[in-house]
């Protein structure tokens, strides 16, 4: 039992170890349990960063589909302009709901 124990911390420490270097994060390889919430914190903080950027990224493509589709209303437009703009819409909500979703 002693030796599972130690093979499942040993293990659950190199999975710290790993998470802290994809994040660039220091390992405290003296302190790395109590340093957990941390790096939590640390890897939530990066993805609000992403979700950010990408909604930023969201609105400046969607203003580029206004330009691109001359500010029409989708009501005037020829049913093939109406079907890619349908498409391109449908892209942009799809950002903005990942933007918007919680870690």
């Amino acid at each position: 039992m002693r030796n599972l124990f130690q093979e499942t911390h040993a293990s659950f420490k190199n999975f710290h170890r790993a998470l802290c270097a994809r994040f660039g994060y220091v390992h405290d390889e003296r302190d790395w349990q109590r340093d957990q919430v941390s790096l939590e914190e640390h890897i939530a903080g990066q993805i609000d960063r992403l979700r950010q950027a990408l909604a930023g990224c969201t609105e400046s493509l969607a203003g580029e589909f206004i330009q691109k589709y001359q500010g029409q209303q989708p009501d005037d437009m020829h049913p093939v302009t109406r079907r890619d703009y349908d498409r391109d819409m449908a892209e942009i909500e799809g950002y903005k709901a990942i933007s918007k979703e919680s870690p």
